[in-house]
This record gives C-alpha cells, structure tokens and sequence, in this order.
C-alpha cells in the first residue's frame, strides 16, 4: 500500500503583487514541505517558506488556502505525496536566502504577467497552481 506524505507550501506574494519562486533541481518550483508530527498545514506552509527563501517567518502573512496537488514521490518506493497550498503575504524586501542544504540556489520575485518567461521550467503542478491563483485574481476571488 503506499503511503500518502503530507506537506504544505506557499505561494507568496510581495508588495509589489510579484510570486516568489525558487529554483531546485533544474526547475521552478515554490516553498514546500513536509508535515511536521503536530504541526497544522498552515503553519508548515508557513514555516517551510521561511526555510527555503530566509524570509523571517514573523513577515510572513497567512491570507487564504487555496487547493491541493498531489503527486508521485520516489524515494525507497513509489509514495503519493499530497501538497496543501496556501496563499502567503509579505512586505519583507530584504535579501532572499535560498536554503541551499535543500538544493535550492535561487528564489526570485517574478511579476505575474512575467510567468511565461520561467512556465517551461515549472512543474506541471507549479503551472496549475499559478493558473489557479490567476484566474482566483481574474474574479476577483482573493
């Protein structure tokens, strides 16, 4: 039976209304991880964003959850691992940190009109999510 690993990540957004992304194994991909033993979804979105990007986690703001992706991951076997993200708000403009003992090398702020520039280095996953939160702005939704 496989196991279904439960994490969490952001989707951040700056003053400037631009997403922030990093960069991990030759792709673009957002702030996520893991599930910590009692910890809530939205805190480990929260938490892991600052991991990744060094943002402190007091200029954090949690605004919304927004869907889950779900997708295959190897490592000993074949697991699922099922991904609750949340839309985060920040008005820290300091340095970005990337946690680079997690592989990533780069986070950058991108305009949203600018996605087409990294959307082929993206996961399929990190494509929908910024769809989603797109056509959630096209509404007027969030």
């Amino acid at each position: 039976m496989r196991e279904t690993i439960k994490a969490a990540g952001g989707l951040v957004i700056n003053k400037k209304g631009q997403l922030l992304f990093i960069y991990r194994k030759g792709v673009w991909d957002l702030p996520k991880g893991k599930l910590d033993s009692g910890e809530r979804l939205d805190n480990t979105a929260m938490r892991e964003t600052s991991e990744e990007t060094g943002i402190p986690l007091k200029k954090l703001k949690l605004v919304t959850y927004l869907t889950n992706t779900s997708h295959p991951y190897y490592k000993d076997n074949v697991e699922i691992k099922e991904i609750s993200w949340y839309l985060l708000k920040t008005k820290y403009s300091g340095e970005l940190v990337p946690e680079v003992s997690e592989g990533i090398t780069k986070c950058e702020w991108v305009d949203v009109d600018d996605f087409y520039r990294i959307k082929k280095d993206c996961l399929p996953r990190i494509q929908y999510l910024i769809n989603f939160y797109t056509q959630l702005l096209r509404f007027d939704l969030i």
